[in-house]
């Protein structure tokens, strides 16, 4: 689609507007507070999807920003939500200079054949790099490859755990068992907590990271782990969301509100009891999930 919209002056406006967008907000990824995840600007593909889905849906989407009240407590509300969003703009953008400077450094150890690609380096500790180059100035050369490749490896181990532990314990956690059977109240009602406002029928997505996007239609219900500040694009193409932790004054749950868009938070193991493809309907204030039909 973008080598079409090169083709014409509107197409040449959106894609500048694209560029102005991972310029300015490059530093957001759908994992703030781990420096080990890609940025926007590290990896826009996926990004790029979604604003391709959003400039093609953008005069179908029902949902509306909600109009600012004059109210003096709605506006000392805001005031703080503000300062909210502002600290966090602040601290994520702390935290992709920190992953910027760590790959730099990785650069480092790729020419000096000690890792592979510089994304290795956020699988050691920081007094691991630190003694590194620590022997590295002694020109000696570390071996840390297979120690590399041993972790990467227990980390797609517990990638393919669903059902973790609420709270671990001690240094060396127990590995949960994933074929547990998660039991639910009602089969056919799920209850957390009413985050934005409103009710809406659609077809559950589960989306446990930007990788699993896939394309979000104007009826699609997004079903989340969580809502860090960097899913903001993700969950403004969705109908209604649901998400597994947060609160009515989460990322997710204030991103949702300012589109409108009903939500309903802290949802325990919702990845796990709905599924691709199921109907349901969710009630944004009452935080109730009705599964129509599976």
């Amino acid at each position: 689609l973008f080598v079409a919209l090169k083709s014409n002056r509107e197409g040449e406006k959106i894609i500048k507007q694209f560029n102005t967008i991972i310029k300015t907000y490059g530093y957001l990824s759908d994992v703030a507070t781990d420096i080990s995840v890609p940025c926007w600007r590290d990896d826009s593909e996926t990004v790029k999807s979604l604003f391709i889905q959003l400039v093609i849906n953008r005069n179908h989407h029902k949902n509306q920003p909600k109009k600012h009240s004059n109210n003096w407590r709605v506006k000392q509300v805001q005031r703080r939500l503000n300062l909210k969003g502002k600290i966090t703009e602040i601290y994520s953008q702390f935290l992709a200079h920190l992953r910027w400077s760590f790959l730099s450094l990785g650069q480092c150890l790729i020419q000096k054949d000690i890792i592979n690609q510089s994304q290795d380096i956020f699988e050691l500790t920081y007094s691991e790099i630190i003694d590194i180059f620590r022997e590295i100035k002694k020109n000696n050369k570390p071996e840390v490859k297979k120690k590399i490749n041993q972790r990467q490896q227990e980390f797609k181990s517990n990638q393919a755990l669903r059902n973790i532990p609420y709270v671990v314990y001690g240094n060396v956690a127990t590995t949960p068992d994933n074929n547990q059977k998660l039991l639910t109240d009602s089969k056919s009602q799920l209850k957390g907590i009413g985050a934005s406002f409103g009710q809406v029928e659609g077809y559950i997505k589960i989306c446990r990271n930007f990788q699993q996007l896939g394309e979000i239609t104007a009826n699609t219900i997004l079903v989340v782990p969580y809502a860090d500040s960097g899913w903001g694009p993700l969950l403004a193409s969705a109908s209604g969301i649901i998400a597994e932790v947060g609160g009515a004054l989460s990322h997710g749950a204030i991103i949702a509100r300012e589109y409108g868009i009903p939500t309903v938070m802290d949802v325990h193991h919702a990845t796990e009891l709905l599924k691709d493809g199921q109907r349901v309907k969710i009630d944004g204030q009452q935080g109730i999930i009705e599964i129509l039909e599976d």
